[in-house]
């Protein structure tokens, strides 16, 4: 009878002893596994922070480069030279002749380009065919860049226009890439002295009103260059409307 006691006293022993290893390994697994996740909850935070540091410092990079940009576009505006309505666009508005005063791309071009280039400065243009609503188009947009990295861009004309009325060429993209450089760089190179188009100008209608003002320039440039002789025309193609022409 003492031997089965002393039987029984050891298997209860290695059951203890067996539940007590159990709870210890588990234990343990517990233990690694809340280190784990508290070094993974501290490695993510980590990892945030510094995400969240590089993305201030880059906004701080970003807004120097457009502070360097506005400071060097002020300082070459003060050295542009005069523009030039060196063109007249002869047309007819609601039954009268009207005369549109206005200066080339090479003209603003040649008033712009040493002051820009003097200060770091260069445009490009980025030019894409549309099709929509309102017919078939090209959307401009003339982009200004500076040496240490800052970048602006003007689409004021980079919308949708109904060409159906000209001849889709290089006058087209010389036309919207004039318009749209004027408006980055904040200059005017149109006149129109008359006081009945001005008036008109500021109607409700004004979109409309530039609207015919790009068909009657494309069809008087249009028009102009047809009635030139072939060798003319060339040279007027590579001066001022090469649409691959680099502004520089």
């Amino acid at each position: 009878m003492a031997e089965k006691e002393v039987k029984e006293a050891v298997e209860t022993e290695e059951k203890v002893t067996a539940s007590l290893v159990k709870a210890l390994i588990e234990q343990a697994v517990d233990d690694k596994i809340t280190q784990a996740t508290t070094s993974n909850a501290d490695l993510v935070s980590g990892l945030v922070e510094q995400i969240m540091s590089l993305k201030v410092k880059e906004a701080k990079n970003e807004t120097k480069k457009q502070e360097a940009l506005q400071k060097a576009l002020i300082e070459a505006k003060k050295e542009f030279k005069p523009l030039k309505a060196n063109r007249i666009a002869k047309y007819e508005h609601k039954g009268k002749t009207r005369f549109h005063h206005y200066s080339t791309l090479s003209a603003i071009k040649e008033a712009t380009d040493k002051a820009l280039q003097k200060h770091g400065l260069i445009v490009q243009f980025d030019i894409e065919n549309k099709f929509g609503s309102r017919g078939a188009g090209m959307v401009v947009k003339a982009i200004l860049l500076h040496k240490d990295g800052g970048r602006l861009e003007s689409s004021s004309m980079a919308q949708e226009i109904n060409l159906t009325a000209v001849q889709r060429s290089a006058t087209d993209q010389t036309y919207l890439k004039r318009y749209a450089l004027c408006n980055l760089l904040g200059i005017e190179s149109e006149e129109d002295n008359d006081p009945d188009f001005q008036e008109d100008k500021t109607q409700s209608n004004q979109e409309a009103t530039q609207q015919d003002d790009l068909v009657n320039e494309l069809n008087h440039l249009s028009n102009s260059s047809q009635s030139k002789p072939k060798d003319e025309q060339a040279v007027e193609q590579v001066e001022e409307v090469d649409p691959n022409e680099p502004m520089i």
